[in-house]
Formats: structure tokens, C-alpha cells, sequence
């Protein structure tokens, strides 16, 4: 698929070292609670996943000129949440990363470096999943 051929993106996570539901909620928590209204979300990528650099800069043009839709799927729950991202910060020579600001992230994780982290406005949970995973 070439970067032209992109229409979103689905990021998978599984609440691993939240108790079940906290992982989107503290997300959410951090959004509606601050004066800025956002939130980091670190990509905890599996061994084998690298940063797709040429997707990622494409979406990163696209988030900074507005914003894209992209989705979350929590693998445990079988649930869908649908998200608006106004950044992405990676460093090219692929090195993990902290957090761009630690005091919009969530404390489980806000000291550790990822691979990638994506700047999120809004977090939705998508009622009817299927109709989106067609």
C-alpha cells in the first residue's frame, strides 16, 4: 500500500498494566481534565513492528494540518474507540522516545520511551464497531 492509498489507522492495545477499562479512561481523564484538551498515547509496539516512516510522516502532515480520525481497538474487550490525532512524534533514526510532555500522559507510562507517540483530542467509543471494520 502506498502512502496515497492510506485512509486510517487502527492502533491496537489491551489494558496489560491498567486494571480493565483504565487504560482509555486515564486517556480520557487527562483530556477533559486539562486546559489544552489532549493527551499522549505511546505506541507499545510488538517486537517485530517497526515505524512505518513514510506512513508516519504523511499522517504527521496530516494531523498537524488539522487533524486525522484513527481508531483504537482494545484487543481484551473487543472494544473500538474512535480518535482524533493532531501530532505524531517519532525520532527518524527510529529510537524509542519519552513522552513529548509527561504531565499529558498518563502516570503508568509517562516515563517510559516507545517507539512513537500520537497526540490525541478526542477518544470515542464506537457503539457499533462493526459498521466501521467492515
Amino acid at each position: 500500500m502506498s502512502v496515497n492509498e492510506l485512509s486510517t489507522i487502527i492502533l491496537r492495545f489491551r489494558d496489560l498494566v491498567t486494571d480493565r477499562g483504565q487504560t482509555v479512561a486515564q486517556h480520557i481523564s487527562i483530556i477533559n481534565n486539562s486546559n489544552t484538551g489532549y493527551v499522549w498515547w505511546g505506541w507499545w509496539r510488538k517486537r517485530d513492528e517497526t515505524v512505518p516512516d513514510d506512513v508516519f510522516r504523511d499522517l504527521a502532515k496530516r494531523a498537524k494540518a488539522g487533524g486525522f480520525c484513527a481508531y483504537l481497538i482494545d484487543s481484551g474487550q473487543d472494544l473500538l474507540y474512535k480518535i482524533i490525532c493532531t501530532d505524531i512524534k517519532w525520532d527518524p533514526n527510529l529510537i524509542e522516545i519519552e513522552s513529548p510532555e509527561a504531565a499529558k500522559t498518563p502516570e503508568y507510562y509517562n516515563q517510559r520511551a516507545y517507539l512513537a507517540w500520537f497526540k490525541l483530542t478526542e477518544i470515542a467509543e464506537v457503539t457499533d464497531p462493526e459498521s466501521v471494520l467492515r
